[in-house]
């Protein structure tokens, strides 16, 4: 029971360590490309950043989370491999004992049912990363795009408080 919830407990850091660098990354390279953006529309970058932080967060914890649960399928896998060897060398070597062990058929049947669920978290492994990648990338050009729009009101005043000079 302590093990899950440190498995919780590290899932949760790492998933805020991963929001946060993302955050902060798409906050510094606004600040490379527009340095007076963030100084001036802090409310809006805010109200815009909080929200991609917390999906991001819940992004990350379930990938975390997803990425321990496949680890532990190719533990198994690789544990039911080793057993249904060991299986055919007990069986050979006594061949009395092959009705406690099962059929060279049905020992099919858990590689199947692990490779299925191998492939079921790879496939919600990817749909964490896509939703992620999707929603920074989709803040990231609001954000851009007003950055921009911003830059371009001011070099028109600029522009037209020199031209009145």
């Amino acid at each position: 029971m302590i093990s899950f919830f440190g498995n919780i407990l590290a899932f949760a850091i790492g998933a805020l360590c991963i929001s946060t660098v993302l955050v902060l990354v798409l906050l510094v390279t606004v600040h490379l490309i527009y340095p007076d953006y963030l100084r001036n529309a802090l409310l809006g970058t805010v109200a815009l950043t909080l929200p991609l932080f917390v999906f991001l967060l819940v992004q990350s914890f379930l990938f975390c989370g997803a990425v321990s649960v496949r680890n532990c399928v190719v533990s198994i896998e690789e544990n039911v491999g080793s057993a249904s060897g060991m299986a055919s060398e007990i069986i050979s070597s006594y061949p009395f004992l092959s009705g406690f062990f099962p059929l060279e058929e049905g020992a099919e049947v858990p590689d199947d049912c692990l490779s299925e669920l191998s492939s079921a978290v790879s496939h919600y492994i990817w749909r964490r990363v896509l939703w992620g990648t999707g929603v920074f990338v989709l803040a990231g050009l609001v954000i851009f795009f007003n950055a921009d729009k911003k830059q371009r009101q001011l070099d028109y005043l600029r522009h037209r408080n020199l031209m009145n000079l």
